[in-house]
């Protein structure tokens, strides 16, 4: 198993790369190395391999990273949100249902 440093490395990306420079960087090396277009080149095939493994795990771990930054900003609510929203909740219960015409059970 390579780990995301290594494949950094093997794309020749930084670590602050987006995905869409690591997908520019893999099809890049991969039309490079492809074992069809370089019929004389040995090692062709072995460092395809490398490649998509390498890729494989940058976009595996990208889209854990971005997965969970969006459960984490979902689940967020600043502190000054959530005191306006109790204020609004409270000042809702009597007058709303007044103006509603028909009773609702308290």
């Amino acid at each position: 198993m390579i780990n995301l440093e290594t494949s950094y490395l093997i794309l020749g990306v930084s670590r602050a790369a987006t995905q869409a420079e690591i997908k520019e960087a893999y099809r890049k090396l991969a039309r490079q190395h492809h074992p069809d277009l370089n019929p004389e080149s040995e090692g062709a095939e072995e460092r395809l391999k490398q490649l998509n493994i390498a890729y494989e795990a940058l976009c595996a771990y990208h889209n854990r990273r971005s997965s969970a930054l969006r459960t984490i900003s979902k689940r967020a609510v600043p502190r000054e949100t959530a005191g306006d929203r109790n204020t609004a909740v409270e000042g809702f219960t009597e007058s709303k249902r007044k103006s509603s015409g028909r009773e609702r059970p308290v």
